[in-house]
């Protein structure tokens, strides 16, 4: 690949990873026993037939090990997460680390809804692609919160938070994966060592790539020409749920299951094209 294609790939993935951030919302909680809001995990938003969702990971939303939450954080301000939430139910398989889909959705109540979209917008369907055919060395972008990437800062007594979001741009990994629970079906796998991730600060400082905790339950968006043109789209195959540190990957639950739960739970008019399957 030359490096005008090269260049030119980076600006398209900037372009999209900016406008996938304003539907990819960071989720908190408190620290057990405290007053301590701490970044959690990361969460999409889904607008369809007039109803609106948020997707994340089951250990998102549900499994907080004794802490309080997860919260929505706006200018200060914290919203609890308001509506009827189905989850994959870990004690199918014994518990929630024997949970390899892990997954959970939930359909937001008018209030949280008003509250989000001071902030966040709401995607639709056609952003969405069920039933991917998986090529090798596709071109992806995993998008979330990474914690270390949140900031907080302290003015006049009040706490600003902030965080820019993050986009890895990597491919689709082989096809020959080793690891207990993944299934070659319902999983994709995407190359991310931190290590040989690099960008640049605002003062032309070199970093490494962020530590992904913190992206469980954002998105795994696939780009792809427009008929071998220059044109390009970006839409959402898998939700991240979990990263295997000593083989450098990034897994995702294809987002198949999620839109079947919707369809199943829901809204039966969902339009799937790929795996259906009950899982709750």
């Amino acid at each position: 690949m030359n490096d005008e294609k090269i260049e030119s790939l980076k600006s398209i993935t900037k372009h999209f990873s900016e406008i996938i951030l304003t539907a990819t919302c960071e989720l908190f909680i408190y620290k057990k026993n405290t007053k301590i809001l701490i970044p959690w995990g990361s969460g999409l938003l889904l607008r369809h037939n007039g109803n609106h969702y948020l997707l994340s990971c089951a250990h998102v939303l549900c499994d907080l090990k004794g802490e309080i939450g997860p919260f929505f954080l706006m200018n200060g301000e914290v919203s609890t997460i308001g509506g009827k939430i189905c989850q994959t139910n870990p004690h199918f398989w014994g518990n929630r680390k024997q949970d390899h889909y892990d997954i959970a959705v939930i359909k937001l109540n008018d209030s949280t809804i008003d509250f989000i979209q001071r902030k966040y917008m709401f995607f639709e369907m056609g952003h969405i692609k069920t039933g991917h055919i998986k090529t090798e060395n596709s071109l992806c972008m995993c998008i979330g919160y990474p914690s270390s990437y949140t900031k907080k800062e302290i003015i006049s007594s009040s706490v600003f938070i902030s965080n820019p979001g993050y986009s890895l741009v990597t491919r689709l990994s082989k096809s020959d994966i080793n690891i207990p629970g993944y299934n070659e079906d319902h999983h994709f796998a995407v190359n991310y060592s931190i290590g040989k991730v690099s960008s640049f600060t605002n003062t032309g400082k070199k970093k490494r790539g962020p530590n992904p905790y913190g992206m469980s339950g954002g998105g795994l968006w696939l780009v792809e020409s427009q008929d071998k043109s220059d044109l390009h789209t970006a839409r959402l195959i898998g939700i991240n749920r979990e990263y295997i540190a000593n083989k450098s990957l990034l897994i995702s639950t294809r987002i198949d299951f999620f839109i079947d739960i919707i369809r199943q739970n829901f809204d039966p008019t969902i339009e799937n094209n790929g795996i259906q399957v009950n899982l709750v």
